[in-house]
């Protein structure tokens, strides 16, 4: 687990290898599948949340080493 969602933005991940899926949880508890981060790409969950002062909207977890 990198980030969760309502959780402080602390950084930017910079994916060197691997990936990260962003999802979603909706009122219901199901996941929603928001994209993928893969090396050389910005997370723009991350990147939002960074810019705007604001919690984390979304979960990110490395799904490839």
């Amino acid at each position: 687990m990198l980030f969760d969602a309502g959780s402080p933005c602390e950084g930017l991940p910079l994916v060197l290898e691997g990936a990260i899926r962003v999802s979603k949880r909706d009122p219901s508890g199901r996941e929603i599948g928001l994209y993928r981060v893969l090396p050389g790409e910005l997370c723009l969950i991350s990147l939002s949340c960074l810019l705007g002062g604001d919690d984390y909207a979304a979960t990110g977890q490395a799904v490839e080493p």
